[in-house]
């Protein structure tokens, strides 16, 4: 099965499963994959305005003594 074949056969089962709810399992379905949508691109656009790399964590020992308390 190549893999457009398969995405087609995840949508058909998902969209069945989909009709299978009532309307608030519906209404739920729908604002969890909206909200997973926004998180999606929220992530992506961060990773596109962040090219840098993440400061290295500074151990303990490192710190001046001040900053250990």
């Amino acid at each position: 099965m190549t893999q457009s074949n398969v995405s087609i056969d995840k949508i058909a089962e998902f969209n069945a499963l989909f009709l299978s709810l009532n309307d608030k399992g519906q209404e739920a379905a729908l604002t969890i994959l909206k909200s997973l949508g926004f998180a999606q691109s929220v992530m992506s656009s961060h990773e596109v305005a962040c090219h840098c790399e993440p400061k290295p964590k500074r151990h303990k020992k490192s710190l001046p003594a001040a900053e250990r308390l």
